[in-house]
């Protein structure tokens, strides 16, 4: 299967989204993808379009559980 980017994704920084409750998580992604270029926006929750999105899946209950 090949993929193509359109001309227009190609002319663009990445579109990344960055979601975790946790606002200086957030904020640490935010710096070290910034400074690769990439387009950062911020959500407590999953919203908007992106290209990519980094999202966290672990709880505090999931530590009690370990």
């Amino acid at each position: 299967m090949e993929v193509r980017a359109s001309a227009e994704a190609m002319e663009r920084p990445m579109r990344v989204l960055g979601v975790d409750d946790e606002r200086k998580l957030r904020h640490t992604l935010r710096v070290c993808l910034e400074s690769l270029g990439r387009e950062v926006r911020e959500a407590a929750l999953a919203q908007g379009p992106a290209d990519l999105a980094f999202v966290r899946l672990w709880h505090k209950q999931d530590e009690a559980d370990a």
